[in-house]
């Protein structure tokens, strides 16, 4: 007499020439099959395969609907095109570093100003944010007084879109100058100005340079998010 399936031996493993025994509810039969045919072939009528602790449920129609299960992960994951939320956009890229903020006296070949330097930024999707801190700024010739203060070297470019700005929020220390400034970014600039929101002074003509209380003494630290093209 055949023994049945709990008479057999119980194996944890099997390689992919080895042969599994199946019942064909059809055909009320028993045939075997190799297991690489049975895991790497297809599955239809609907069922659960349960193995390494994780359940698949396969539908009558064969897609797998692992869409809504949560995923846990205790190592870290690439996910080299992106996450879609299901919102109409995918979040492909993050990124934290350092950037070197240059003080200058213009926007191009202008005078750059020594100071102790330092920049952080972190972009996510198209959102950057920065801070910066310009530390015992040296306004000695030939720095021009009279010009604006331009922080240059920005990690990315601003977005390009009309009337697009993105204000921040600014620290100045020991400067002589009486109102309250703020840093601006404009539309496609890839540096930044400071401008008194108080008085509506455009950020190009805020000459911070001419208020610092004395050179090497003066220090400036700002934050500010804004948005890029692509």
């Amino acid at each position: 007499m055949p023994k049945t399936i709990h008479e057999h031996p119980l194996v944890t493993s099997a390689a992919a020439a080895d042969e599994l025994l199946i019942w064909r509810t059809a055909s009320s039969d028993t045939k075997r099959i190799a297991k690489s045919n049975l895991l790497g072939g297809s599955l239809t009528g609907g069922g659960v395969i349960a193995t390494g602790g994780f359940t698949l449920t396969v539908p009558a129609t064969g897609v797998a609907a692992l869409q809504n299960v949560a995923q846990t992960w205790s190592t870290k994951q690439t996910f080299g095109a992106g996450i879609d939320f299901g919102q109409g956009s995918v979040l492909d890229y993050y990124q934290a570093g350092a950037w070197t903020p240059v003080v200058a006296d213009a926007a191009a070949s202008g005078h750059v100003a020594t100071a102790t330097r330092v920049g952080t930024y972190i972009r996510i999707g198209r959102l950057v944010t920065v801070f910066g801190s310009l530390i015992n700024i040296n306004t000695a010739a030939p720095i021009v007084a009279a010009n604006p203060i331009y922080v240059l070297g920005l990690p990315f470019p601003c977005l390009t879109f009309t009337n697009y700005f993105a204000p921040g929020s600014a620290y100045p220390s020991r400067f002589t100058f009486p109102g309250f400034i703020v840093p601006i970014l404009l539309s496609g600039n890839s540096y930044l100005n400071f401008s008194n929101p108080v008085t509506g002074a455009t950020p190009e003509s805020l000459t911070l340079f001419s208020d610092v209380a004395a050179s090497t003494l003066s220090d400036i630290h700002f934050t500010l998010s804004y948005l890029i093209d692509s």
